[in-house]
Formats: C-alpha cells, sequence, structure tokens
C-alpha cells in the first residue's frame, strides 16, 4: 500500500520586497527556490499551487513514459535509413533526412517552451506524443499502401520532428515536481532517469535490430507509433493536471518575451546548456571513428571483427553504472570537481582509444566512458534544474532538449568530417584534447552564479 500525504504550503517572509513570499520547502531536499515571474503569481518548487499528495507513481509513470519514447525512437531510428534508401535509392537522401528532422528543432527552441508553459505539462506531453503517434503511424500506412514518394515521407519526418520537441520539453519538466512529490532529491531523482535511459540503450538497438531484421522496417515504424501512444497514456494516467498549469495573464507573445529577458540577463543558464550540448557533441561520434579501426583492420593486435552492439551494450552499461555514482557522490563532492574531473576521464579515455587497444580492451574503454557520461549528464541536468525558475521551466528547457537533439546529429557530422580529412587516431586526440581544455575551464570557472551552482554538494 502506497502511503499519501497531503500538505499545503505554508508562505514565509521573504528578505524581498514587501508583500512578496517565499514557500518553505524541507530543508534536506536540493530545489531552486521558487522565483517570482513578471507575472506576480506564486508557485511551490513542485511547480503546483494548492495542496500537495506526495506520492511516487507520478515520478515512476514518468520514468515509464520516458523509457516508452525513448525505446520507439531507437527502433524508428534503425527502421527508417532502410526506407529512405528503398524510396530514393539513394545513400544522399538520408542525409537530407537527417537535415529535415533538424529544421523543426531550430523553430521549437524559440516557442516549444512557451506552448508547453501555457498548456501545462501533462496536456502538452500528452498532446504532443498523440500528434507524434498519429505521424509515425502514417508512415508505414502511406509507405505500404500507396506506395508515396519520398516527398511524402520527408513532410511526415517533419511534422513528427515538430512534435517530439515540446513532448520531451514537457516531460523534462515533469521530473522537478514528481520528483518532489516522490520526496527525491533532484540529485537523485536525475540518476535514476539517466539509469533508466541507460537501460533503454542496451536493450533498445538489439530489440531494434531484431524487430527490422524479422518483421521488417514497415513494423518497427509501427511499434514507434505504438510507444509514444504507451507514453500518451501512461502520462495521461498517471500525473496530476495541474503540473506546470498557471493562471495566465500575459498573451502568448508576451509569455515567450518573458522567457528571452531571462536568458538574456542568466548567462550561468547558457554556460551550462552549452557545456552540456558540447559534451553530447564531443561523444557522439565515438562509435563512428572506434569503428573503422577494427572493421578495416588498422587494429595489428586482434583479427577479431568488429562487434558494434557489444560495444555500444557496454557503454550503456557504463552509463547505468556512471548515473548510480552520481546519485552516491552528488551530495559528497562539490559538483565543480565531480565534473571536472569527469571531463579529464573522458579526455583520459579518448587517448587510450586512439591508441588502438585490442578488442576486450576497447569495450572495457566503451563502459569506462559511458560511466563518466553517465555521471556528467544528470549532473548538469540538475544544476539547470536548480537555476530554472519554476515558472519558466517549459520556455527553459525546450532550449537544454533543443541543443541536445541538434548537438548529436552535429557531433555525427563534425566528427565525420574530420575522419575525412585527418583520419582515425588524429581525431580522437583531438576530441580528448577538447575534453581536457573544457575541464581546465570548468577547474578555473571564475563567472559569478555558475561558481554557487557548481560548489554545492
Amino acid at each position: 500500500m502506497h502511503a499519501h500525504v497531503t500538505a499545503k504550503w505554508a508562505f514565509c517572509e521573504s528578505g524581498g520586497p514587501k508583500g512578496k513570499a517565499s514557500l518553505a520547502h524541507p530543508p534536506h531536499f536540493s530545489y531552486p527556490t521558487p522565483v517570482n515571474s513578471t507575472q506576480n503569481h506564486e508557485l511551490s518548487p513542485n511547480d503546483e499551487l494548492g495542496e500537495v499528495v506526495f506520492s511516487g507513481i507520478p515520478f515512476l509513470g514518468l520514468q515509464a513514459a520516458n523509457a516508452a519514447s525513448l525505446f520507439g525512437s531507437i527502433v524508428a531510428g534503425s527502421a527508417l535509413p532502410f526506407i529512405v534508401l528503398e524510396l530514393s535509392g539513394s545513400p544522399a537522401a538520408m542525409g537530407i533526412t537527417a537535415i529535415v528532422g533538424m529544421i523543426p528543432l531550430l523553430f521549437g527552441m524559440v516557442f516549444a517552451g512557451t506552448i508547453v508553459d501555457r498548456l501545462g505539462y501533462r496536456r502538452a506531453s500528452v498532446l504532443a506524443d498523440l500528434g507524434n503517434a498519429l505521424t509515425l503511424a502514417a508512415m508505414p500506412l502511406l509507405y505500404l499502401t500507396f506506395n508515396a514518394p519520398l516527398l511524402f515521407l520527408l513532410i511526415l519526418i517533419f511534422i513528427s520532428s515538430l512534435m517530439a520537441l515540446p513532448g520531451a520539453t514537457a516531460r523534462e519538466a515533469l521530473l522537478p515536481p514528481v520528483a518532489y512529490r516522490a520526496q527525491l532529491p533532484l540529485e537523485r531523482a536525475n540518476a535514476v532517469a539517466e539509469m533508466i535511459q541507460g537501460l533503454v540503450f542496451m536493450a533498445g538497438p538489439v530489440a531494434a535490430g531484431l524487430v527490422v531484421a524479422n518483421l521488417g522496417p514497415s513494423s518497427a515504424l509501427w511499434l514507434n507509433a505504438a510507444a509514444f501512444m504507451l507514453s500518451a497514456l501512461v502520462i495521461l494516467a498517471t500525473q496530476p493536471d495541474r503540473l506546470g498549469r498557471r493562471p495566465q495573464q500575459l498573451d502568448f507573445f508576451q509569455e515567450w518575451m518573458e522567457g528571452v529577458r531571462f536568458l538574456r540577463q542568466d548567462r550561468v543558464i547558457w554556460l551550462l546548456v552549452l557545456l552540456s550540448a558540447l559534451i553530447i557533441l564531443l561523444g557522439t561520434p565515438l562509435v563512428d571513428l572506434v569503428s573503422p579501426m577494427y572493421t578495416q583492420g588498422l587494429q595489428a593486435l586482434t583479427d577479431e571483427p568488429f562487434d558494434l552492439t557489444s560495444f555500444l551494450g557496454m557503454q550503456a552499461a557504463g552509463t547505468v553504472f556512471g548515473a548510480m555514482l552520481y546519485g552516491f557522490l552528488a551530495t559528497r563532492m562539490k559538483q565543480r570537481r565531480l565534473l571536472g574531473d569527469g571531463l579529464i576521464a573522458a579526455g583520459i579515455t579518448y587517448f587510450a582509444f586512439a591508441n588502438l587497444p585490442p578488442l576486450p580492451v576497447l569495450l572495457v574503454n566503451a563502459f569506462f566512458i559511458g560511466m563518466v557520461l553517465g555521471l556528467m549528464n544528470p549532473l548538469l541536468t540538475t544544476a539547470i534544474q536548480q537555476r530554472t525558475p519554476p515558472a519558466l521551466r517549459g520556455r527553459i528547457f525546450a532550449i537544454v532538449v533543443g541543443f541536445s537533439l541538434i548537438a548529436a546529429p552535429m557531433g555525427l557530422l563534425v566528427g565525420n568530417l574530420v575522419l575525412n580529412q585527418i583520419g582515425v587516431q588524429p581525431a580522437l586526440f583531438a576530441i580528448a584534447i577538447c575534453f581536457f581544455v573544457v575541464a581546465g575551464g570548468v577547474l578555473k570557472l571564475r563567472l559569478r552564479g555558475a561558481t554557487e551552482v557548481l560548489e554545492e554538494g
């Protein structure tokens, strides 16, 4: 039996202007102090007005929805290249498909967050996932039934990508309030979320390969549509409707400008967002850079074939372990020290990759780099959440999610360009040096505000 505790937030006088108030909350939780937006209404750390029912169900439901949507995306990522290649007959069309999928993210970063903040997190997540499910279901329908040309598929990919950002943003914005309801510190909640993501990345590629090989690419797209439908239903069933919903005193443009003003005034948020995106950009090309060394026989110490599934599995397992490690270390070490050490460890690991280790050592390195990234990702996510006013979560998190989604394909593009220009080993050495430079910048950081955020621990 799950215990529920009902509580009302008590207002206490703050040190700000007369008439302003802040909400008291348990001191052992690492949550941002509530910030009054220009709309002059109060929000609790739970981003919710009125009574709060403590329960772990919304947090578990959110993790299940995230796992379902991520699994579906992995399956679709395995299936779409086959369909695009069959419709076009040209490998270059896959590059066009990637560009079509990125364009809506640029548009979405600007406006998706305001939509999420106005609709509320639950409603925005459900509507986006339902729209995505219908769009994804239309892809195999047009492909199989009507033999539609590539142009129609590209239009659907554009719409699907347009739906993906507000859905992911809404689920990201849900995490702080549902973690509060579950009485979990943000650090531990983000560690759990990263662990679940790592587990999905362990199982997802294997399942995707089996589905595409045995049932065909079209069946994989049906499965992706079903995954987003499941995500919508889980959010609908487990999340309180009032989370993130606020009295609307401003029109759409005024709320959008409110977010713009905050971003213009807060350099720390930009620093944290760019750090997060940079780590993704540097870490994404790894498989494309390491794989040629072994598939082309550049490793003299072994003639074993490169096993991509084992490599990805070890990296995902490392991510799970790294997230567990962050959950343990987050309250025991300074965050800046933890981030700096993680970046240095990533650089050392890339140097190890560049030295062409035997295949067993390569897999150990894959686990280690996964562990480092699994530690740094929830750390930066927590820092961004702590810095973001509850009333602006949608608008700020849309920027964070958008940069993350763009950084991954950009990392692949830049990695392949560098690979073609200077070769595999110099490219790996260059990435290692980049990690060391970023680590030095973090450890020497003197930007007011960022120091306070990253010194907590």
